[in-house]
């Protein structure tokens, strides 16, 4: 019995090594918008408005009290500020309008001009007609719907091993300072011209955060007695926590909106049949040598039609972002080899090659004209 589990764990360990080791390539996509927006590139980006239900619930100071000692107070400064909405708001606006600048898909229109636009054509009594005047297609708004914001303090016995009586013993306690945040923001594309929804949703991201706030160390009389050994005086700061998340949510807005680049890898097919000539294919391939790489797997096609010299080549002319002629050279390795994985992954190619031909035709603007919601937006001009 003994002898029978050795062997499955090496064979288990083995198929692990051999996983390990396969030859991968970088391919690059062009993957369409989720949005059709390619007869409305002249976009007016608004500020990000700020609802007036936010929900927070927070102190400005924390303390926590232990024994009743000189040492057994410690209070800790809420990470909290009463402009944080505002911060937030004003973080999303930069980072919305550089992601959308970033795709190199849309002429903008800032923020500021656009609100410049919505208070000449307020004044006027005909913002949309000023919008249109100025040639914009569309306008996104934008608003933080949510922002829910707490702190509170927990703890937990801190314990450290007793080399003399061999076990892990009670030494103190360990407060931690937690924060858990949600933000939510919503947001619109209205076609100016249709006065219509082009595409609205929402976007959100919890934030929780714990960090070692104070550690208090029993005396020799136990908790009584005991003091703060290590301990800060206010929170971490918010910024890196919602920055982060703030940036992620704006640009996956931002990718609903225009055509973009995505980089992925594909697994060479391994060479099974031990084939002398393709063994520096794989390591050509690993150190981004494509060209050299394709040329020896595609030599040992023409030779040998062997399958994953005819496969890899295929792969390799993706690589090198040649897709059309990828597919048909898989089509081909298909018809010869009938391989069930070969004709799996030149499914895969086929609709990669449809997404880019979408991608290039919202590029190119030669796309029917972006769908809109049945529903006007009566009151939208009227911001």
């Amino acid at each position: 019995m003994q002898r029978k589990s050795t062997i499955w764990i090496v064979a288990a360990l083995t198929i692990l090594v051999l996983a390990s080791c396969s030859t991968t390539v970088s391919v690059k996509s062009h993957v369409p918008s989720e949005v059709n927006m390619s007869s409305l590139r002249t976009l007016a980006v608004a500020s990000v408005a700020v609802s007036d239900k936010l929900n927070v619930s927070t102190q400005s100071v924390k303390t926590i009290t232990v024994g009743s000692g000189v040492d057994s107070t410690v209070r800790i400064f809420s990470r909290w500020n009463s402009t944080i909405e505002k911060t937030l708001a004003k973080y999303a606006q930069d980072k919305m309008y550089q992601s959308l600048q970033q795709t190199d898909y849309f002429t903008l229109v800032n923020p500021s001009n656009t609100d410049a636009l919505f208070k000449e054509g307020k004044m006027l009594g005909q913002t949309r007609q000023r919008f249109m005047d100025a040639g914009i297609d569309a306008i996104i708004s934008t608003k933080l719907s949510i922002l829910s914001f707490d702190e509170y303090i927990t703890s937990q016995n801190r314990t450290e091993y007793d080399f003399v009586t061999k076990t892990n013993k009670d030494v103190g306690i360990d407060y931690y300072f937690e924060t858990s945040m949600v933000i939510n923001f919503e947001y619109n594309v209205v076609g100016v011209a249709q006065n219509k929804i082009v595409t609205s949703g929402s976007a959100n991201r919890d934030i929780e955060d714990r960090t070692l706030a104070a550690t208090y160390r029993y005396g020799t009389n136990g908790i009584s007695d005991g003091k703060f050994t290590y301990a800060i005086s206010s929170a971490p700061r918010l910024d890196e926590y919602y920055r982060n998340a703030v940036a992620s949510l704006v640009s996956n807005i931002a990718i609903e909106l225009a055509p973009r680049w995505v980089y992925s890898t594909e697994t060479l097919m391994d060479n099974k049949n031990k084939i002398e000539s393709i063994k520096k294919a794989y390591k050509l391939a690993s150190d981004g040598n494509y060209y050299e790489a394709y040329s020896l797997f595609n030599a040992e096609w023409n030779s040998s039609f062997d399958l994953a010299s005819g496969y890899n080549a295929a792969i390799l002319l993706y690589a090198r972002g040649m897709l059309s002629e990828a597919i048909d050279y898989m089509s081909n390795v298909c018809d010869v080899t009938y391989s069930t994985q070969a004709e799996a992954k030149l499914y895969s190619m086929k609709e990669a090659q449809r997404l880019w031909n979408i991608a290039d035709q919202q590029v190119n603007g030669t796309v029917p004209d972006a769908t809109v919601e049945e529903f006007e937006i009566r009151n939208f001009f009227g911001r």
